[in-house]
């Protein structure tokens, strides 16, 4: 607790003596996924998220900060080959249906590059990501655990959003798990407290049922086991135990589930969409 209370004051000092896009930054982080909008309605009268982009891109001008590089020529190149496409798609009255979409990726990837301006900033926007990530991997552990580690089909439902449904969050879930292990291998043994994200985010892909998410996160630890050179006995035996120990929670359902893939109707109905998918790639 020690640690954890000098880590907080430390924090609380580097975020105090940041600038205003900064700030605007971190309220996007915590509109979007701890959304306090959709736990108090009586905070819901705004488009919080909006307004943090708006707002950022505009004091950025506003501070004469605003840059337009090579990354943003790149990503606006990007954007003119995704309308082109929107245009002279197949179904046109679908994709233009959501056209939007890539105009909001590309601002709020303009908005980040503006309002995070150095590694001091990344490192700070990056630890209260992990923090609002906490949460909610928190939520998804716990309900397993409340759940006897028991298998259900609809997995487990994230915050309102982008992530309510399970299989959306239980991905974003693999990916901070792996995010934060790399992040954590540099820290001391007195704060291996932290390592309670990674876990509980992994407790939470077991509990999600979803097959991608899983493999994602086997994936993802083998990564960083062949880039943190730790092919040692030491490491190899860890690791083992903790997929003996992930195995042996794992429901008997999600289990017959890897055992049944690619005959059962989830597998093949994915198959006959790639197959589909490659033919029109081939025809267009």
């Amino acid at each position: 607790m020690k640690y954890i209370y000098i880590d907080i004051k430390s924090l609380y000092f580097s975020f105090k003596h940041q600038d205003l896009p900064f700030y605007f930054a971190c309220g996007y982080i915590i509109f979007t996924y701890l959304r306090p909008q959709a736990i108090y309605p009586f905070l819901d009268f705004l488009p919080w998220t909006q307004i943090c982009i708006l707002a950022g891109i505009f004091f950025s001008v506003l501070r004469k900060e605003f840059s337009f590089g090579s990354v943003n020529i790149l990503m606006l190149a990007f954007l003119v080959i995704v309308q082109l496409s929107v245009i002279y798609s197949l179904y046109p009255d679908i994709s233009t249906s959501k056209r939007d979409v890539i105009f909001i990726w590309f601002v709020e990837v303009l908005f980040f590059v503006n309002c995070i301006k150095n590694a001091n900033q990344l490192k700070l926007i990056l630890i209260l990501f992990f923090i609002t990530m906490f949460k909610m991997s928190l939520f998804g552990a716990r309900t397993w655990v409340g759940r006897g580690f028991g298998f259900t089909k609809w997995g487990i439902a994230g915050p309102s959003g982008f992530f309510a449904n399970s299989g959306e969050f239980s991905l974003l879930m693999a990916i901070v798990a792996v995010m934060s292990i790399g992040f954590l291998i540099g820290f001391n043994k007195q704060k291996s407290i932290y390592i309670l994200l990674p876990i509980t985010a992994t407790m939470t892909v077991l509990g999600a049922s979803s097959r991608g998410s899983q493999i994602a996160i086997i994936i993802g630890l083998i990564y960083l086991v062949i880039l943190y050179r730790m092919v040692n006995f030491k490491y190899l035996i860890t690791f083992a135990f903790v997929g003996y120990v992930g195995i042996s929670l794992m429901p008997e359902e999600q289990v017959s589930r890897f055992r049944d893939m690619g005959s059962d109707n989830t597998s093949q109905s994915r198959l006959d969409y790639w197959e589909a998918g490659w033919d029109m790639m081939k025809d267009y």
